[in-house]
């Protein structure tokens, strides 16, 4: 009797492992979650701030001392190269015109006048007024600037020297001009700063940019301006989330498949660019591939965050 009980427990232990051993192995299961592999387009972009600012600006200044007598243009005015932008009575021409009023002739004081014209400041340049600092009866001198003129305005972004080497002279970029709502242009890049700046330790390279075509009246210099490099641009590319591959690009990791019975398949997956919200695969998944994963607790709040995907970096 006794050993009959004996062997009676020792069945039930061996029931209850095997049934232990097959939970755990449904649970297991059950813990992995499916993704199918989808096609679509990805764009990768840098983004760097910026501001905008005029290419070429041209001060001017007055040739002798003097009186202005008159301005003739105000800020914003397009000017042509010659344009008359104001006039300035020499310092002699002042105390001579001033002397007019003491009993002068009027037949003698208009010879007079039109003896000693007042000098004209002339545009140097064919642009924009975007400085106008003179005002009629000022009095001046050749250290005075009285106006700035800018041929054309452009955008200089700040670019970190980790991606550089991205941005290369004709890349098309996207303008977002901040005071617009992010109103967007493009543009394209026309220099690249040779001398870094550092600025809170933190390394950046001027990079100039045209837009396409010229901004509008209401862009202003001293602007600030968001850029978007385009660095890729693909369609119908083979994509996985960026959370599935840890964050990893342009390398190669081992991901858990679902094989042709329903089993699990290891494989090696060769990723490209990634957006930082998907990433390229370059070979290893079809379309119908389900790639498998175990989900943590933040899969469902931040598909940027890694976490476990049975995949290791080669």
């Amino acid at each position: 009797m006794k050993k009959t009980l004996i062997m009676a427990g020792v069945a039930t232990v061996a029931l209850l492992l095997f049934a232990g051993y097959k939970f755990s192995r449904t649970s297991e299961r059950s813990a992995w979650k499916v993704l199918t592999a989808s096609t679509g387009e990805l764009v990768v972009k840098v983004t760097a701030n910026g501001s905008v600012t005029p290419k070429n600006k041209v001060v001017v200044n007055t040739p002798i001392a003097g009186r202005v007598d008159r301005v003739v243009v105000e800020e914003g005015a397009k000017v042509r190269k010659g344009q008359q932008l104001a006039l300035l009575s020499s310092s002699d021409r002042v105390a001579l015109m001033d002397s007019l009023h003491q009993g002068i002739p009027a037949e003698e004081r208009v010879r007079l006048q039109e003896m000693y014209r007042p000098t004209p400041i002339l545009a140097p340049a064919t642009g924009t007024v975007v400085l106008r600092n003179v005002n009629q009866g000022q009095s001046v001198t050749q250290e005075n600037t009285l106006f700035e003129i800018s041929d054309v305005l452009i955008v200089i972004s700040k670019v970190d020297e980790t991606d550089i080497a991205k941005v290369h002279l004709g890349q098309t970029v996207e303008v977002g001009i901040d005071a617009y709502g992010g109103e967007r242009f493009s543009g394209v890049v026309e220099r690249i700063g040779q001398q870094s700046t550092v600025t809170n330790n933190v390394t950046t390279y001027d990079v100039f940019i045209t837009a396409s075509t010229d901004f509008p009246d209401k862009i202003k210099s001293g602007m600030s301006a968001s850029v978007d490099y385009l660095i890729a641009k693909k369609e119908n590319a083979l994509l996985l989330p960026s959370w599935l591959s840890e964050g990893r690009k342009n390398t190669t990791v081992k991901l858990q498949l679902v094989g042709p019975g329903g089993e699990h398949v290891e494989r090696e997956v060769t990723l490209g660019e990634s957006n930082g919200e998907s990433v390229e695969v370059l070979a290893g998944l079809t379309v119908a591939d389900q790639v498998l994963y175990k989900p943590l607790s933040y899969e469902n709040d931040s598909k940027s965050l890694p976490f476990s995907v049975g995949a290791k970096k080669k």
